[in-house]
């Protein structure tokens, strides 16, 4: 599953890493503070765990690109690891409607067949 939230705008100095902490970095890194995170969080179905895999910052909404090359690359490796991903699970936000539109996803076809998915990475990567 993913989904965002928001963030209360604020930059901190890590001393032990020496770096400004709350920066954006979707779609691109730049020295604004962010207001918006990502996450993606894996959860079994048939045994009761959870665990987030990823969380990245922006200052907006991620676009539908730039979901889809996040999405693609954790299925990838999801599936590395040899777990099954059964369901993608997320709100419908606009960028969320796109990125599944893009993936062919209609209402006479509601679902993708992740194993059929090939690796098509955008410039940002």
């Amino acid at each position: 599953m993913f989904d965002e939230m928001s963030l209360k705008k604020e930059l901190s100095y890590n001393k032990a890493t020496d770096l400004v902490e709350g920066l954006v970095e979707l779609p691109e890194k730049k020295s604004d503070a962010c207001n918006q995170a990502l996450v993606f969080l894996l959860r079994g179905i048939t045994v009761n765990w959870k665990q987030p895999v990823g969380f990245f910052f922006s200052s907006n909404s991620a676009p539908s690109l730039v979901l889809h090359d996040l999405l693609l690359v954790l299925l990838q490796r999801v599936f590395a690891v040899g777990l099954m991903p059964v369901v993608i699970i997320c709100d419908q936000a606009a960028a969320n409607r796109a990125l599944f539109g893009g993936l062919g996803v209609t209402v006479d076809k509601p679902y993708i067949q992740v194993r059929n998915l090939t690796l098509v990475m955008s410039s940002m990567f």
